[in-house]
């Protein structure tokens, strides 16, 4: 593992692969004093682990900067955010942690995105 490490990282942190990456996804929900954040982001995390995904639910009390610094530092292949902006529009925010490319997806085409996704991953 160190040597994995060692070859695959960058300023910010690891950068795992879907093989040897310790979860497939890091769930960061953002603002937990807000109950729709803390509902919509504990449904999404019993949807992924029923469809047999391994998650990261990063459901601390932290600023939103913290968790994603931490996201980054421990390197999943996919980062998932769920916060008031893009909640508002039934949409969350989808990161791939080894390109930095960000989308937004609706909250009902997630699974199927990500099914998508680890196909190129």
């Amino acid at each position: 593992m160190a040597c994995y490490v060692e070859q695959n990282h960058d300023d910010k942190g690891i950068i795992w692969n879907k093989v040897l990456a310790p979860f497939d996804i890091h769930l960061i929900a953002l603002n937990m004093k807000n109950e729709n954040i803390v509902s919509t982001s504990e449904k999404i995390y019993n949807d992924l682990k029923n469809f047999g995904y391994e998650v990261l639910f990063d459901d601390r009390d932290a600023a939103a900067g913290f968790k994603f610094n931490d996201a980054d530092l421990l390197g999943m292949p996919v980062q998932i955010v769920i916060g008031e902006k893009k909640l508002k529009d039934n949409k969350c925010e989808v990161k791939i942690r080894k390109t930095g490319a960000r989308f937004d997806v609706e909250l009902s085409d997630l699974v199927p995105k990500l099914k998508d996704l680890s196909q190129t991953l």
